[in-house]
């Protein structure tokens, strides 16, 4: 399995990082400073920025069709919550 890492140079970036190499995975991401790799060649996408860019950067997959995992809290204001799980229902997208 081949994961996306957006903020893969980060605190949680780097957990999900190691996480994913003892599992045997490979990982692929996107930070402030770097991009390596696709969204395209990725099985699955893990947001793991700060939570103010989780919006935005869940906006801008949702359409991906991969199973996504976001780091806590996915946003903070409940209006954008209800907004991100329509748009998510809408494009089918997991998030998780």
């Amino acid at each position: 399995m081949k994961v996306y890492i957006y903020g893969f140079d980060g605190n949680m970036g780097r957990r999900y990082r190691s996480i994913l190499e003892h599992l045997g995975h490979q990982w692929i991401g996107e930070d402030l400073e770097a991009k390596i790799g696709t969204l395209e060649e990725a099985d699955a996408v893990s947001v793991a920025t700060p939570t103010p860019t989780h919006d935005a950067v869940l906006s801008s997959i949702l359409c991906c069709d991969k199973p996504i995992l976001c780091e806590k809290p996915v946003v903070i204001d409940s209006t954008d919550r209800r907004r991100l799980m329509a748009a998510a229902a809408l494009s089918g997208a997991r998030i998780q």
